[in-house]
């Protein structure tokens, strides 16, 4: 009897790590980026023409490898989109994941410091 016991005791050890491990994997696959810098540089490089049209406001296309995205920053104006409308027409068009970066103002580039 005590042997069954330790046994039942032993396998649902074993069980329960068992689903530890599988919900980790799932949950690893769900965090980890999809696209690779690579991947996105190549995403932005193909529709950078199309973006411009998209937006006539883009300051800037970068990569988030990290987060495995395309970040897109745009001079906000009444009348233009909204932030998450976007990010969809962005994401449809370039076929990976995009944050857009709102701004109040237009970025300009200064001459250095001398």
């Amino acid at each position: 009897m005590k042997t069954s016991s330790s046994l039942l005791k032993i396998g649902a050890v074993i069980a329960t790590v068992a689903i530890l491990i599988a919900v980790g994997r799932t949950m690893s696959n769900e965090i980890a980026p999809v696209h690779d810098a690579v991947e996105l540089r190549k995403a932005i490089d193909l529709h950078k023409a199309a973006l411009r049209e998209l937006f006539p406001t883009l300051q800037g296309m970068a990569t988030d490898a990290e987060q495995g995205g395309v970040v897109l920053t745009v001079r906000s104006e009444s009348g233009i989109m909204n932030e998450a409308a976007m990010k969809e027409e962005a994401e449809a068009l370039l076929g990976v994941p995009v944050k857009v970066r709102l701004l109040p103002v237009e970025l300009r580039q200064q001459s250095p410091v001398q």
